[in-house]
């Protein structure tokens, strides 16, 4: 797994984060699409991952990589059970477009300054999920080729260093978004999830920094 290919990518995707959130807005302007278009999952994630995936400049190793953590999560076990008129995996982009398009069904489709807001909010979960399944593989042997010739000590050097990849994507996705931008809380289903990292953020945020060291801070007790 091409673990800093991938960091590298989440970095593109964030460089041109309005031309993507653009590609969303136009996505979700699909008042007068076929209903079987608005309930069809499937469809929409590979639509959704279009407006990534197909932007002027991707190379085809970086458009490659398309799935591939998906892939990897599942091919350690996780790959979610089928539970009809359920969805069973992590949060997923497209099935917050199939129910904002429900909702919108039965109330009001909004116009383009709403799915704007919206689209902002598809983009932020994407790439979550993206910087989550790509957790997962921090500790894998082949993560890198440092890691593949190293063990023991210098693994551990090489997950610590992958794990700040990861938090630097993380800081630089949440760096000047407005708060109501970066989740609609009311739309989650593990609100107070968020509440808990808003937290974690905080302690570390003011956690002293020591001269040559670095920040620590202590996840709070999940309740």
């Amino acid at each position: 797994m091409p673990f800093e290919a991938h960091v590298e990518l989440l970095e593109l995707f964030l460089a041109r984060r309005d031309e993507v959130v653009g590609r969303i807005q136009e996505l979700l302007n699909a008042q007068r699409k076929p209903v079987e278009y608005l309930r069809d999952r499937r469809l929409l994630a590979r639509h959704f991952e279009d407006s990534f995936y197909t932007l002027r400049g991707i190379t085809p190793g970086q458009a490659r990589l398309r799935g591939r953590l998906e892939e990897a999560h599942w091919s350690r076990g996780f790959r979610p059970r089928d539970i009809p008129g359920m969805h069973n995996d992590l949060v997923d982009p497209a099935e917050m477009m199939r129910r904002a398009f429900h909702l919108w069904q039965q109330t009001r489709w909004p116009g383009r300054s709403g799915r704007d807001h919206y689209a902002r909010t598809l983009f932020n979960l994407f790439m979550v999920r993206q910087l989550a399944l790509l957790g997962m593989r921090t500790w894998d042997a082949d993560a890198s080729p440092a890691a593949a010739a190293g063990s023991g000590d210098a693994g551990a050097s090489g997950a610590s260093e992958r794990l700040a990849q990861i938090q630097r994507v993380l800081d630089r996705l949440w760096s000047g978004a407005p708060a109501d931008r970066v989740f609609k809380i009311d739309a989650m289903g593990n609100a107070e999830s968020v509440e808990w990292f808003a937290e974690f953020a905080r302690r570390r945020g003011a956690a002293s920094v020591p001269a040559g060291g670095a920040a620590t801070a202590t996840a709070p007790a999940r309740t």
